[in-house]
């Protein structure tokens, strides 16, 4: 076994953990993973792995559609991944978990998921939009903040569910691109829709979507209205984009995410802001 996954296996066994997350694309750290540990394993990754390593129950994939960064900038990825494990159900709260990095940095990091402070977004979620929905939404979310529109940095505001009454507080900016065939849906689920959806949200205004993930409108501005804002804080330093996501997560059951064109990732429920992240 490799140096590194013979630490990554010692500390696996030391710390009890009941989960290993290796992020990498090396070959032979995935096939060590796979063979040499019996705990339950989320390998994520850039890789197409083997058809037997597949077939290995004890393993989840999640294969990147964006590449594993190098270098130190590799950290707030990783944070970036583990929420959307966690998002997915693949880590629970009272887990013990080692996350291994080998890039051209290796690192190792261990941690209870209660000390991460990200388990209860599947919680706060749950129940309001699928977790398939914001999971996809987070991926779309890093693309924008990694590669801007035409190389520069952009932003983007989506927000999901209670369609009818956020369409209430909201106008048509601009023509509406999803409006002229009504017929065929795009959705944030599907994963040939996503580049079209990534270029519309990139428009002003916020695109709309439903709990299922269908895309109902882009380029709509929120009507924000501060008299009857119930009680929500309007933060300081803070844009338009934010203010809209967080005040229409207030008054509605909505769900906002808001992409900051500074590099910031941020979702909104009840007017709180429930999730931080920086996925450069």
């Amino acid at each position: 076994m490799h140096a590194f996954m013979e630490r990554v296996a010692e500390l696996v066994q030391s710390e009890g953990a009941t989960r290993l997350v290796l992020i990498t694309n090396d070959a032979d750290a995935i096939n060590n993973a796979a063979n040499s540990f019996t705990c339950p394993k989320s390998i994520i990754t850039n890789q197409r792995p083997s058809s037997s390593i597949l077939m290995n129950k004890t393993i989840e994939f999640h294969h990147l559609s964006h590449s594993v960064l190098e270098g130190i900038d590799v950290l707030p990825q990783v944070k970036s991944l583990l929420i959307s494990l966690c998002a997915q159900g693949s880590m629970e709260r009272t887990d013990r978990i080692v996350c291994a990095v080998k890039t051209d940095i290796e690192a190792i990091l261990t941690f209870n998921m209660e000390q991460l402070g990200i388990s209860e977004i599947r919680e706060e979620i749950e129940g309001r939009v699928p977790l398939e929905v914001i999971d996809n939404l987070m991926s779309l979310a890093t693309s924008i903040v990694r590669g801007g529109k035409e190389g520069n940095p952009a932003g983007a505001l989506f927000i999901i569910g209670d369609v009818a009454r956020v369409m209430q507080i909201s106008h048509q900016a601009i023509h509406n691109p999803f409006s002229s065939r009504p017929d065929a849906k795009y959705s944030v689920v599907e994963e040939e829709d996503i580049k079209t959806i990534r270029e519309f949200a990139l428009l002003d205004g916020a695109m709309i979507i439903e709990e299922t993930g269908s895309i109902v409108a882009a380029g709509r501005y929120i009507l924000v209205s501060k008299a009857g804002n119930g009680g929500i804080d309007f933060l300081e330093g803070f844009g338009g984009r934010h203010i809209a996501g967080a005040y229409v997560s207030k008054i509605t059951n909505a769900i906002s995410i808001v992409v900051s064109s500074s590099g910031t990732v941020r979702i909104f429920k009840d007017g709180r802001e429930i999730l931080l992240t920086e996925p450069r």
